[in-house]
């Protein structure tokens, strides 16, 4: 083996790989924005970490399904964007550098997109290096194959973890490999300690330790567990020192990882009945072309490898089945789970190709660099061009321009998950009680409120895990009960006609539909609101991925008589319309060990907030994690569009499940008042108070009971509540003025009206 990887010009050359990759993945760097949609878990994450009112930095991401070096890495970045940003005067505090995000991401998310894109630069390098050490003339083909490789294109542009794992992995390789050929001692080290630092960017890089076993074992022979062992704690160590929170707050790090490994055992949406094998070894396919998979699969049994160069690609082996054997078993179609594998599968598969060419007697070695090079990137260019020049548009952003010229304001919209990011008139009143807003200067405020908002609601997506429930039997230990095998069964739940009926328009979304649809059988009820769409509302237009816009397919119904008046979406909403989709299994199981004997069956008319069936009850925490997801924020806004009938179905669902439910109860209130059902209003106002008996109750909700008080006929109660009220609140505060007008009315004589939002 090569003790040094560089030969005669390939700086240069290596420089043009270099510069090659870097254009690739910056040409569309600005993909999407200002529309900003993307997870970017460990970006956002980053973002939240500096208090805006005192400025402190919490360390713990609180927040484990990755580890924290990606995160800690983002947070140095924006601290970089804040202070060029301060300096320059575009912003004078976190605070108002934070607003600045929720107005125009498109500087903060670039920077972050620079860090991937950093990250596979030095993977490039690091997959020429590697070849170079497998043999002479391997790190271009291996190199130019990283470069060109679509996934990692995509990737890279991308806020993930895998980016920044790929690269430490790759040289984490390369360092073993070199150590392999040098034995120098402190090569050994810093792969060990690449490999933490890798695994402090995702936790599938742990494996590394096994190729690295490997390789000390040919060096140590009987021997080698001391040192392995040595190497697997420094890597550990690392590790820690990356992710210090995982011993400092150990339940939520066990917590977030346990889920994150169910979440692969089980699946996610879509692709839950399969392993993922296909999946990837087809984007594999792509990144390496035929040629190079099959040049892949021969390189452990090419012959005249010799001892070293066997040993080497054989540690290359272990390390791409590290990464590429749990996820090709996982039930989770995600492409960039494939970039640790790529760099690795390229030097494998360029190391094949020029060695192929060394056998062949009397060929001149010097063209076989070349030959390989142009036999491996041929097939992959147009599809590495395709992937770069992709995304200079957006069907995400299409839509959010077509709904700033044509969705009234006035009007309800429902929409898809990945589909248009439009502000909704509720997040952007409750932003304006935040900490980040109260603290921006009048400038900036003046921006965020000139933002058009929408009333939207966003369709929840319930899409891993299973659904369980835990009871507590009378005098019996507590029994974890399922309620549904996997997440995504709920999903139904969200998907009632009765639903869809009271809104104005509808955005469904291809990312979302077409894994339903694609699997008709688990997902009935989705499919059929699907087809009631297409038969019965008025496609009112559709934005498609073209050549070079990317995104889902996107579709805008209007929802008009023909929908309303179909069978399955008359007859409004129906408070216990969730627990249909429960399964009949678990109703009989939770009320045999909680109330054996007792109906199942919902008791009461609307006005008596009977109690439910305990079976109904025990899945409080159930309700409170999914379909108020969706109750919540279509009631307000109902309450806010003035259409209080709906709006009271859905906070009644909460309040029947949840009656501590203090904005539920408000919402209630409100539009029973406006109703002018106050009976119904007092009642549940005072169910959520006794609830909350023993604490402050909120302002809120006394309020809208002294109201509902007022006009029952018990204006002596009244008083009472809002004289204290008037007392315990500031004079700016809204809840206290409101207060004081309505003692000043009762005081004339005359009964408080009814306030006109959903929030008293």
């Amino acid at each position: 083996m090569p003790a040094a990887p560089e030969r005669r010009g390939g700086g240069i050359t290596l420089t043009l790989v270099v510069a090659c990759a870097a254009a690739l993945r910056l040409l569309r760097v600005q993909f999407g924005l200002p529309d900003f949609l993307e997870e970017a878990i460990p970006f956002r994450l980053a973002l939240a970490m500096t208090d805006v009112t005192t400025g402190a930095v919490d360390w713990n991401p609180h927040d484990f399904h990755y580890p924290s070096l990606s995160i800690y890495l983002h947070f140095v970045v924006q601290l970089m964007v804040f202070g060029v940003g301060l300096l320059a005067g575009a912003w004078h505090s976190w605070a108002e550098y934070v607003l600045s995000y929720t107005i125009d991401p498109t500087r903060m998310v670039i920077a972050a997109r620079l860090v991937g894109i950093t990250c596979d630069v030095l993977t490039v390098v690091a997959a020429w290096r590697i070849g170079e050490r497998i043999r002479r003339g391997v790190g271009l083909p291996a190199a130019l194959l990283v470069a060109l490789a679509p996934v990692l294109v995509t990737t890279a542009r991308s806020i993930y973890c895998d980016s920044v794992m790929t690269a430490l992995a790759a040289w984490s390789v390369e360092r073993m490999i070199a150590w392999h050929g040098s034995r120098r001692f402190g090569d050994l080290v810093l792969a060990a300690s690449l490999a933490g630092l890798a695994a402090g960017a995702k936790y599938p890089a742990g494996t590394l330790v096994i190729p690295m076993g490997f390789l000390i074992w040919r060096r140590f022979g009987a021997s080698w567990i001391a040192p392995w062992l040595a190497m697997t704690a420094l890597a550990a160590a690392v590790f820690v020192a990356t992710t210090p929170f995982a011993l400092l707050d150990p339940y939520t790090f066990w917590r977030d990882l346990s889920l994150e490994g169910g979440h692969a055992a089980t699946g996610h949406l879509g692709s839950i009945a399969r392993p993922s094998f296909l999946f990837h070894l087809s984007n594999l396919t792509a990144s390496l072309g035929w040629a190079g998979l099959a040049l892949l699969a021969f390189s452990i049994a090419l012959p005249g490898l010799g001892r070293e160069r066997r040993s080497a690609t054989f540690a290359l082996w272990l390390a791409l089945l590290g990464f590429a054997v749990p996820i090709s078993l996982a039930h989770i179609d995600a492409d960039r789970y494939l970039a640790p594998v790529i760099p690795i599968a390229a030097a494998l598969a360029a190391g094949t190709a020029v060695g192929v060419l060394d056998l062949i007697p009397r060929f001149d070695a010097r063209w076989g660099s070349a030959l390989a090079t142009l036999a491996l990137v041929a097939p992959v260019l147009p599809g590495a061009l395709g992937a770069a020049a992709g995304g200079a548009g957006s069907t995400q952003l299409e839509a959010r321009r077509w709904c700033d010229a044509h969705l009234p304001r006035e009007a309800l919209l429902l929409q898809e998950g990945y589909s248009a990011r439009l502000p909704g008139c509720l997040r952007m009143q409750e932003a304006r009680g935040e900490p980040a807003y109260r603290r921006a200067s009048a400038a900036v405020r003046a921006r965020f409120d000139a933002i058009p908002c929408f009333h939207v609601v966003a369709l929840p997506l319930q899409v891993s895990g299973a659904v369980v429930s835990s009871l507590a039997p009378p005098r019996k230990p507590r029994v974890v009960v399922p309620v549904v095998a996997h997440a995504s069964e709920l999903n139904r739940v969200f998907y009632d006609p009765r639903l869809f009926a009271e809104a104005d328009y509808v955005m469904t979304s291809g990312a979302v539909r077409g894994r339903f649809e694609a699997d008709p059988a688990r997902y009935p009820a989705e499919c059929a609101l699907y087809r009631l769409l297409d038969e019965r509302a008025e496609v009112v237009t559709r934005f498609a991925p073209r050549a070079q816009t990317a995104g889902p397919e996107i579709v805008v119904y209007r929802i008009g008589p023909g929908f309303r008046e179909a069978p399955e979406a008359a007859g409004g909403i129906d408070p216990h319309w969730w627990a249909e989709a429960i399964p009949a299994a678990y109703r009989r199981r939770a009320q045999e060990l909680l109330a054996p004997g007792q109906n199942e069956a919902w008791a009461g008319a609307d006005s008596t907030f009977a109690p439910p069936p305990v079976w109904v009850q025990s899945l409080a925490p159930v309700y409170a994690g999914t379909v108020q997801a969706l109750a919540a924020p279509m009631a307000n806004e109902l309450a806010l569009l003035g259409r209080d009938e709906p709006a009271r179905a859905l906070a009644r669902a909460t309040l029947e499940v949840r009656p501590g439910n203090v904005e539920a109860s408000e919402t209630y209130a409100v539009c029973s008042g406006r109703m002018g059902r106050w009976g119904d209003a007092r009642r549940a106002t005072e169910r959520t108070l006794a609830a909350a008996a023993g604490g402050v109750a909120e302002p809120g909700l006394v309020l809208a009971h002294a109201r509902a008080l007022a006009h029952t006929g018990e204006r002596a109660g009244a008083m009472q509540e809002l004289q204290a009220l008037s007392l315990r609140l500031a004079e700016n505060d809204p809840v206290g003025r409101e207060a004081r007008r309505m003692i000043a009315e009762l005081a004339q004589g005359r009964k408080a009206g009814p306030v006109a939002g959903a929030n008293p």
